[in-house]
């Protein structure tokens, strides 16, 4: 009798073990790839939110000085008021560098920004095309930078080589991303400007009427 139940109690912990063999292997193999994945999506989040800020100091910009910027370094030398809290940059959580590739305006995108009557700040960051006037001022371009700011100096290899006015910015990495930006999901087609922003106001605003 007592050999049936040493037999027994034998088998039951053979099966627990295996039991907790195959959970762990199971384990071994989904949590760290979920894992992984969240944090990604995290940190894509994190480039998305870096890239709206951007996007907000340039409109910020224009409002303060009638024509858009044409490097990230006036963004991060502005002062009163200062348009980027703390250092005046944020670092790309997808590198770990500040090495965002300016998105330049273009004739189409300044169109897509003509300010809209009865919305509140409805294209305010893209009233200006290349080489068009504003305000009785002188129209920004590569050539012809917004009077009284500085000029920037373009650099060997520097991101986006492109020196002229800048609606926004894109990370400088490649590869399917985790998250979405406007349809898009991979980061070489990631962009957010300050057209998506006047947009992003625009359809807040008209949810609000509807209500």
């Amino acid at each position: 009798m007592s050999r049936t139940r040493n037999s027994e109690s034998g088998f039951t912990l053979a099966g627990l073990i295996v039991i907790l063999t195959v959970m762990m292997v199971f384990i071994a193999y989904t949590v760290p790839k979920a894992w992984s994945i969240a944090v990604n999506r995290d940190r894509d989040a994190q480039t998305i939110f870096a890239m709206k800020q951007y996007a907000r100091a340039m409109r910020a910009f224009q409002l303060k000085n009638n024509a858009q910027p044409v490097s990230l370094d006036q963004l991060k030398q502005a002062k009163s008021p200062r348009l980027i809290r703390g250092k005046g940059e944020f670092i790309d959580p997808l590198t770990g560098k500040v090495d965002w590739i300016p998105v330049p305006m273009t004739n189409q995108s300044a169109q897509a920004g003509q300010n809209q009557p009865g919305v509140p700040g409805g294209g305010g960051g893209m009233s200006f095309g290349v080489g068009g006037s504003s305000r009785g001022g002188v129209g920004a371009s590569p050539n012809n930078p917004p009077t009284g700011l500085p000029v920037p100096t373009q650099r060997a290899g520097q991101p986006g080589g492109f020196v002229g006015p800048i609606i926004g910015v894109r990370p400088a990495r490649s590869g399917e991303s985790y998250l979405s930006v406007n349809g898009y999901d991979s980061y070489e087609q990631w962009s957010y400007t300050t057209v998506d922003l006047d947009n992003e106001i625009k359809q807040r605003w008209n949810s609000v009427m509807v209500k």
